[in-house]
């Protein structure tokens, strides 16, 4: 492998009222909205996607003013659009069970939070192609 980077994952709080759609076109490199949810809370293609976390944030100032926003994308391939489509709502639900949500009580709301605890949240992960040893 050559140690470019594969796949990028990233969360960004917005403006409240930004759309799913309009997040995926502030990357005029990219398509990343081929198909567009019902709901409109998603939008993903062959090359990444945009979804529309459920979240309350933490953070006071951001409630009713921002909406986080989780976004794949892979470098320099394509894949199967519902396998994007898989990845995109999986780290999204993730996302929802980090620390930068609120936290209801109750039983676990996914796999994500294992025995109550949050997922560490950064704001970019960079998955990067390696060679291994064999």
């Amino acid at each position: 492998m050559d140690g470019k980077s594969a796949l990028t994952a990233r969360w960004e709080w917005m403006e409240a009222g930004k759309t799913a759609r309009s997040v995926a076109y502030d990357n005029p490199y990219r398509d990343l909205a081929d198909v567009e949810s019902e709901d409109k809370r998603y939008v993903y293609s062959g090359v990444g996607g945009v979804s529309r976390v459920t979240c309350e944030p933490v953070v006071a100032h951001r409630k009713g003013q921002a909406e986080l926003f989780a976004t794949i994308a892979l470098s320099d391939r394509e894949a199967p659009a519902p396998e994007m489509k898989k990845l995109l709502l999986a780290y999204a639900e993730a996302l929802s069970d980090s620390s930068e949500c609120v936290q209801k009580q109750g039983p676990q709301r996914s796999a994500g939070t294992r025995q109550g605890g949050r997922l560490p949240c950064t704001p970019t992960l960079f998955v990067r192609r390696t060679a291994r040893a064999v």
